[in-house]
């Protein structure tokens, strides 16, 4: 999960930065749900922010079930390193978190779809975001720019929290097979 800079106590969502945001909303991959692959002409009015990625609103509830922090492109405060963070050059927006955390997702396995039930869509949250089912083996993902001086921090945190999940889950599967 990325941990993003902390609000300003004051104030309300620059010009500027709400300009930023609607923009990225309404690319065409950030109007695709990357869960459950809901269309939204306009863009999502919800963003997970632990991932980066702009989501539907059952998409959102699932994700809150797992304390993952939401915020909503509307109603909610947002600075400009909130949302840069969101730009996939930045490593946030749903094409980038798709190449990350569902990278080897296949065909054949379950994802749930825009009229699925809320249980169906937070246990695939649950695989993808919390087991890291399907996410990338290092090298793998596309490689992005590198993170802005701000939050450079939080990318090097949460890559050692997956490599500690990958080494765990090969330990147990070499002595199983032992």
């Amino acid at each position: 999960q990325k941990s993003l800079p902390a609000m300003p106590s004051t104030g309300e969502t620059d010009k500027a930065t709400a300009k930023e945001l609607k923009r990225l909303r309404s690319l065409p991959e950030n109007r695709v749900c990357p869960n459950c692959l809901k269309e939204d002409g306009l863009g999502f009015g919800s963003v997970c922010v632990a991932f980066g990625t702009f989501i539907c609103s059952d998409c959102k509830s699932a994700h809150q079930s797992f304390s993952h922090r939401c915020k909503s492109v509307q109603m909610s405060n947002w600075t400009m390193d909130e949302v840069k963070a969101l730009d996939e050059q930045n490593g946030g927006g749903n094409s980038a978190a798709k190449r990350k955390y569902l990278a080897r997702l296949k065909e054949t396995d379950t994802r749930p779809k825009e009229d699925s039930s809320l249980e169906a869509k937070k246990r695939f949250i649950e695989r993808a975001y919390v087991s890291l089912r399907w996410l990338a083996e290092p090298g793998e993902e596309a490689t992005a720019s590198p993170s802005s001086p701000a939050t450079s921090e939080a990318p090097l945190n949460e890559e050692a929290k997956i490599e500690k999940k990958r080494s765990g889950s090969r330990s147990r599967k070499s002595s199983r097979s032992e």
